[in-house]
């Protein structure tokens, strides 16, 4: 029996989840990994059991914190340097790349779909921070309040 293209392993799709998470500068948890792939978690587990142990394709990062085992190579000195004329060079490690004005203008137009996911990521870890943040002061008040009527009702 052979498995179609359209078949995806329950593996491949943890995996897959793993890395679009990673990318997506989002933690890789098993909670998020269920929520990606819809797997029932005793899966998830298994199969992260699996990625991590037999294939190496996942590493943890520390409990409950897992990587795609990619590494992208050291990043490179990179510069931009506008030249009289309006000819623009950016040097990328030991590549030279001379782009006319216009030229310019499109690149950064291309890269500006990056900048706009970019802020949105800082914007969601922004989000994640102040949430955290806002339910432990919930608790706090809820504590506290508590331990007022707590007294109060002793003392009635």
């Amino acid at each position: 029996m052979t498995k179609h293209n359209s078949e995806i392993t329950s593996s491949q799709m943890v995996l897959d989840a793993a890395r679009e998470l990673a990318a997506q500068e989002q933690e890789v948890t098993r909670e998020a990994l269920q929520i990606a792939t819809g797997l029932p978690m005793h899966i998830v587990d298994e199969r992260i059991r699996v990625l991590i142990n037999i294939e190496g394709t996942l590493v943890r990062l520390e409990r409950g914190k897992y990587a795609p085992a990619e590494k992208f190579h050291e990043t490179r000195p990179m510069s931009r340097t506008i030249l009289p004329g309006g000819i623009v060079k950016y040097e990328v490690g030991d590549q030279i790349l001379n782009l006319s004005p216009q030229e310019d203008r499109t690149l950064a137009d291309l890269s500006a779909g990056a900048l706009v996911k970019l802020i949105g990521i800082a914007g969601n870890h922004l989000a994640s921070t102040m949430d955290a943040r806002l339910g432990r002061v919930e608790k706090i008040q809820r504590d506290r309040e508590r331990r007022a009527n707590g007294k109060g009702a002793k003392h009635a």
